[in-house]
């Protein structure tokens, strides 16, 4: 079993001149994730998913934000204009030795 992101969605950059921005999002690990989307949202226009992370942020004045802590004290401001890169995490994914039907499955890891 290979998990893929949408080809088409590997890498969203959505440009947003106003909040709110129309997803939550929660830190997990070392990764801000997209937790809910407004289904009437700016970032469901822009193509981001449940499920995507934030990348990075750029708001027209300064650096990039890449860092965790920087993207959540980006988020949590009221700047804009900002483009936001989101992208997909990747995971490891593992099936366990079955057979079902006549169809065995082997223990693998998946990258």
């Amino acid at each position: 079993l290979e998990l893929h992101a949408p080809a088409r969605h590997e890498v969203v950059t959505a440009r947003f001149d106003a909040r709110p921005f129309g997803f939550s999002w929660a830190k997990e690990q070392h990764c801000i994730m997209i937790r809910d989307m407004r289904p009437d949202g700016r970032a469901v226009a822009c193509g981001v998913h449940r499920g995507m992370m934030v990348t990075s942020m750029q708001f027209d004045v300064g650096p990039p934000v890449t860092k965790p802590m920087e993207i959540i004290e980006a988020l949590r401001s009221d700047r804009v204009p900002a483009t936001v890169t989101f992208g997909w995490k990747r995971s490891k994914k593992s099936l366990m030795a079955h057979t079902l039907a006549g169809v065995e499955l082997v223990e693998g890891d998946v990258p």
